[in-house]
């Protein structure tokens, strides 16, 4: 159901995973999760639908994803990504969906759990799978992963404006996000690890070492 001015939309099967930042396009689950045990993670297949219509913006065939990693629509809601999808072959890699084609792309492998988002060149920021604790970044750019210019971070996440947190793991398994613009000045240093940007970049979520607290940061 969606709720929307007071009212509630008539039930549609499936559980909600992501919405275009303009709210045109919804990720839904169709049917039941598989898996899920001795150490494979689940896999579920998905219809990217449009909304308010609820009739399929583009089509998928072949590719499962895992429920809990959720997708992350681009700027411009052309493109979604998805964290964790697998073909048969792979267990988990970083997958894009082209909405206008339903072209599907495995882009590359790192950590689960681990934040992807879009920079505005269109590019998908990624982790290095096997980077140290403070590594390179990497890019795909559409067809290929390429060394991003971003300092070096244990991973990264970008907000709407062009802003990227830089999260770094010390030895002591203790953190920092380090904050910068899209010019690369330097906006904040906070102590934890950035896991939530607000839709309009204004606002950055940066939980605890302790994962048992956290605090909303106010970005310039």
């Amino acid at each position: 159901m969606v709720w929307k001015d007071g009212v509630v939309s008539k039930t549609h099967p499936g559980m909600p995973l992501g919405w275009s930042l303009d709210g045109s396009v919804i990720v839904l689950t169709s049917g039941d999760p598989t898996g899920g045990t001795a150490g494979s993670g689940q896999r579920v297949d998905v219809r990217i639908l449009t909304y308010p219509g609820f009739t399929d913006a583009t089509r998928l065939s072949g590719i499962r994803f895992d429920p809990n990693y959720p997708p992350v629509f681009s700027a411009d809601g052309s493109m979604v990504a998805f964290p964790c999808g697998a073909n048969g072959t792979d267990p988990c890699s970083q997958v894009v969906v082209e909405l206008d084609t339903g072209h599907a792309h495995e882009v590359a492998h790192q950590a689960r759990g681990l934040p992807i988002s879009w920079l505005p060149n269109r590019h998908l920021l990624l982790a290095h799978l096997d980077s140290p604790i403070v590594g390179p970044l990497e890019e795909w750019d559409g067809s290929k992963v390429v060394p991003s210019d971003l300092p070096p971070a244990s991973w990264a996440t970008a907000s709407s404006t062009g802003a990227v947190a830089l999260v770094t793991q010390a030895a002591d398994e203790s953190h920092q996000t380090e904050v910068m613009d899209a010019d690369g000045k330097l906006l904040a240093n906070l102590a934890g690890i950035a896991v939530l940007w607000s839709p309009d970049g204004s606002k950055l979520v940066v939980e605890a070492d302790d994962n048992q607290s956290f605090a909303i940061v106010s970005i310039p």
